[in-house]
């Protein structure tokens, strides 16, 4: 059974009395509490819109910044591992964090430098990782005739790097 303190009066009394601020007395106060809340209901609205406004921009950056890193790592996929990717997918997780899949030739998905690219792609999401924006990737092995693309749209990749 939980017991609950009693605040002493001296505790009250710096509740009630900080140092840099005094209690209004009724007669001082400018505004009806009708003003008050009125005040509030708009003041949530304007901050909910700019909240809102801030998440879309900040999105339409992140899912840039999300394709030109893939961009990135396609090319470093032919360059330096001289892999062919067939397709990069993107995820929306959140309006910061995505997760990019790539699909490889079956081949080369079970060629043993691709434990060299987990290596590097780790090093990619881990360099790339910024307060509000966060991507991950993922790696599988398929033909192109084996994409299901109903599959990958329900599973929420939804949107397909133009390479």
């Amino acid at each position: 059974m939980e017991t609950k303190r009693k605040i002493s009066e001296r505790e009250v009394d710096n509740i009630l009395n900080p140092a840099n601020w005094e209690v209004s007395e009724p007669k001082e106060r400018m505004f009806t509490s009708d003003h008050v809340v009125d005040a509030y209901f708009k003041g949530k609205t304007a901050g909910l819109e700019e909240a809102e406004q801030l998440i879309l921009k900040n999105l339409q950056e992140n899912i840039e910044s999300a394709g030109n890193l893939t961009s990135e790592v396609l090319n470093l996929l032919r360059t330096d591992f001289g892999f062919n990717p067939i397709s990069a997918r993107l995820k929306i997780n959140s309006w910061s964090n995505f997760k990019i899949l790539i699909v490889l030739p079956r081949a080369e998905f079970l060629n043993p430098k691709i434990f060299d690219l987990y290596d590097k792609l780790t090093d990619i999401e881990n360099n790339s990782e910024k307060e509000f924006f966060k991507v991950s990737y993922s790696v599988f092995g398929a033909s192109a005739d084996e994409i299901n693309d109903s599959c990958l749209i329900s599973d929420g990749y939804k949107l397909k790097h133009k390479q």
